[in-house]
């Protein structure tokens, strides 16, 4: 499921759980953070009810945003 949400909901989503977002280099020498594998690897370490806790933020995270 987290691969179908945009770039700034992965971003919302990280952020919301204080998941750490490390950057990596790219191929053509940029940094990049990937949050779908730290995605990958937080949900597969959460019970069952925080798994579930999980599948419906990402159903609404794109209410998160508040316009500055």
């Amino acid at each position: 499921m987290n691969h179908r949400l945009g770039y700034d909901n992965h971003r919302r989503l990280s952020k919301l759980y204080a998941w750490d977002e490390k950057k990596s280099k790219t191929s053509w020498g940029a940094e990049t953070v990937d949050f779908e594998k730290i995605a990958a690897s937080a949900v597969q370490a959460m019970s069952a009810a925080n798994l579930h806790h999980f599948l419906v933020v990402c159903a609404l995270v794109s209410d998160l945003y508040c316009p500055g």
